[in-house]
């Protein structure tokens, strides 16, 4: 199945309903729950389709829409339409290449049954595994789910003013909120380093301040000596030797490393000494507050939230699963 943070691949199918052929895009801005049926729908099924189409007010209330794929041909989903009073449209996918783009095909070549939920901004927040829901899942635990999409911390989309390492248009992004004083975000770092050096142009990393200032002293000191020595084209080389300072981050080391890196230090220390880049720092912090990003390290992968194990691992089995998507 597709993993939360993939971008869902675009379809144009004719559709039940005014509009056909049903483009993805026709649902950009809001959410849409995404239905994939086979070709054979037990009874059971077409029941619960039933229920979706009874419950179109409260995945209304969600800035939700509904619509559902199936390899039969246009006239026969018009037909069970029809006969069953489904409101949502219907999509013909006779080739299932949909299908086969969002992994709902099983070894045998046929559908399984599966609902995504594909957010407002075209990606995949959350999917309900067919071999726990045979015959899709009940309505009310779809619109639970849209409803915990409201709690679901997101990062401010990326920008210009950004700290990005690898290209805009990488498949895959990775936002890390982070404190340079903190030891779990040192090794999250490594981890990061290690990732970039393997998948090169395919991965992008962004960097973001949260420092805790008052449990780790050196770590508004550590963010704005970055941004000072970016001020200077150097952000990088600063942020890995910052890290790399771990326990001995002092302003001394942060004076040292800056020369070493070859800074004009009269202005570096000005800059320092000035706080012309608390500002910078303090809005990363407090965008991050705002968002409910409390701690560091937080990671998000594609804008989503990474909750696995944060291992080289589970990092790289997420990022495989993520590359795995035909591109939207």
């Amino acid at each position: 199945m597709l993993v939360r943070g993939a971008a869902a691949p675009a379809f144009a199918l004719a559709a039940t309903g005014p509009q056909s052929p049903l483009l993805l895009a026709r649902f950009a801005g809001r959410r849409l729950v995404l239905i994939f049926l086979p070709s054979a729908p037990s009874d059971d099924l077409i029941a619960t389709l039933v229920r979706y189409a009874g419950a179109g007010s409260q995945f209304a209330d969600q800035s939700a829409d509904v619509a559902a794929i199936s390899a039969l041909p246009i006239e026969e989903l018009r037909a069970l339409a029809d006969r069953h009073g489904l409101d949502f449209p219907l999509l013909s996918d006779p080739r299932q290449d949909t299908a086969t783009a969002y992994q709902v095909r099983s070894s045998d070549g046929q559908i399984r049954p599966t609902v995504y939920l594909v957010d407002e901004e075209g990606m995949v927040a959350a999917a309900f595994d067919p071999e726990r829901y045979p015959n899709l899942p009940a309505p009310a635990a779809v619109v639970r789910a849209l409803r915990r999409l409201n709690d679901v911390l997101r990062p401010a989309p990326p920008s210009a003013d950004d700290w990005r390492l690898g290209p805009a248009d990488a498949p895959v992004t990775l936002i890390e909120y982070s404190d340079y004083q903190c030891p779990h975000c040192r090794a999250l770092h490594g981890l990061l380093e290690r990732l970039k050096e393997a998948y090169g142009t395919k991965l992008s990393v962004i960097h973001r301040h949260l420092p805790l200032r008052h449990t780790h002293p050196m770590a508004q000191l550590a963010a704005e000596a970055a941004e000072a020595a970016g001020a200077q084209g150097r952000f990088w080389p600063m942020h890995q030797r910052l890290f790399a300072a771990g326990d001995e981050l002092t302003r001394e080391r942060v004076l040292a490393i800056a020369a070493d890196l070859g800074l004009d230090m009269e202005r570096f220390v000005a800059d320092l000494d000035g706080r012309v880049y608390e500002p910078a720092v303090n809005e990363d912090f407090k965008r991050a507050v705002a968002a409910g990003i409390k701690l560091p390290p937080t990671l998000f992968i594609n804008g989503v939230l990474f909750e696995g194990p944060r291992t080289e691992q589970g990092l790289r089995e997420h990022i495989e699963a993520l590359l795995a998507t035909p591109s939207a």
